[in-house]
């Protein structure tokens, strides 16, 4: 699922996933989405939203807040159900516009970005060779089957003993 697709659901039809509708809901199923992705899009948009207020220090989730109902704005102001909706709105829209700004700015939203754009900048700093591999030895197994009998081994050429 794109991110598009989601912000759409998460508008639209958040309460068809979450039961009642409610911006916290939204909240956590967008850090959930985000998270799953692991491409650092929570932080970036984090940078972002406080570089929209002057550096604040708050969390986005209060950001989007202040903007859909004013500066000092907490959860306490969602009262309503048309409350929610709103902010729940703003959230969306906000991500929006941060995606289609990241993509401007960074290229398409993914893994090997330039630095300063959204997600992991560029490959590893050092891969390993097959040489340095070679060196490190062979990787201990670990016994996959601990309830095997002895007679068990045997028959497929365990050496006594040999349980890991």
């Amino acid at each position: 699922m794109t991110w598009e697709e989601f912000l759409w659901h998460l508008d639209q039809r958040l309460g068809l996933y979450v039961g009642l509708p409610r911006y916290e809901r939204a909240f956590a199923a967008l850090t959930g989405f985000a998270l799953a992705r692991g491409r650092d899009e929570l932080a970036a948009f984090q940078r972002w939203l406080s570089d929209r207020h002057h550096g604040s220090p708050l969390t986005f989730s209060l950001l989007v807040l202040a903007e859909t109902f004013g500066e000092g704005a907490t959860e306490d102001r969602l009262a309503s159900d048309t409350d929610h909706r709103q902010a729940v709105s703003t959230l969306c829209r906000l991500f929006k516009e941060f995606l289609g700004q990241e993509a401007l700015t960074a290229g398409p939203i993914g893994p090997g970005l330039r630095p300063g754009g959204l997600g992991r900048a560029g490959p590893p700093t050092h891969v390993r060779t097959p040489e340095e591999r070679a060196s490190e030895g062979p990787h201990p197994m670990p016994r996959l089957m601990p309830w095997r009998r002895a007679d068990q081994d045997e028959q497929h050429g365990v050496p006594p003993g040999a349980d890991g």
